[in-house]
């Protein structure tokens, strides 16, 4: 007699279940890790919303600027701001599936110095799935800019950076010190320990690496921008 063997269909993690019940998709990344659709959904939303974040930033000040330093060249708003937000939609729709690459290897170098077992597969999901917190920031941010106007230098107004003269090393870490980034980097906390089964203890190790990180990568970048 032969005895048939169904193979279970295990439940894929939700990428809007991540704003609403991340622990229930953390159990899901460990068991069943989804990675080439996520990060396609999240590439084509990252791409969107940076392209509308570059098309919202060209403004009559920015625009006036230019043509002081070119005074010879037209320069059209409407034509200036399209070519900004299909520069930023590509940019997005490149730069976040090698970001997520990144990500995803540097977590797992990091869970494997802190004696998890968890394959690179699941970090890459991990990672993809936190993200999605990075959506609701553009989409608020945008909707803001939208409304009130972007102003120079600012580039956030969920976050301490525009607190701060634009440039400046403050505003740079300022920058990181985000309603939303934080809670990606608390969404990743929770996750590592679920998904690769880290301890609380190595959990915050873990992601203050990954904030070091990123400090370093914005302050960098900021005083980059104010020197050239």
């Amino acid at each position: 007699m032969e005895v048939q063997m169904e193979k279970v269909k295990l439940p894929k993690p939700s990428l809007a279940g991540m704003l609403l019940s991340p622990a229930v998709q953390f159990e899901r990344m460990r068991r069943n890790p989804r990675v080439l659709g996520p990060m396609f959904i999240m590439a084509i939303l990252l791409s969107v919303m940076l392209g509308a974040f570059m098309y919202l930033i060209v403004n009559d000040a920015l625009i006036a600027q230019i043509k002081s330093a070119v005074p010879d060249q037209t320069i059209d708003k409407a034509t200036f701001q399209t070519i900004m937000g299909v520069t930023g939609a590509v940019i997005g729709l490149i730069a976040s599936p090698i970001i997520f690459l990144i990500g995803g290897a540097i977590l797992k170098i990091c869970t494997t110095l802190a004696g998890s077992d968890a394959t690179y597969k699941q970090m890459l999901s991990l990672t993809i799935y936190s993200s999605t917190v990075v959506i609701v920031y553009y989409a608020v941010n945008n909707i803001l800019f939208a409304v009130v106007g972007y102003r120079e230098g600012m580039t956030s107004f969920t976050s301490l950076g525009s607190l701060f003269p634009s440039g400046s090393m403050l505003a740079g870490l300022g920058s990181v010190f985000d309603i939303f980034y934080l809670w990606s980097f608390y969404l990743l906390f929770a996750g590592l320990q679920t998904v690769a089964g880290l301890k609380r203890k190595g959990a915050w190790i873990v992601v203050g690496i990954l904030f070091g990180i990123t400090v370093l990568v914005s302050v960098g970048s900021t005083l980059a921008q104010s020197a050239a």
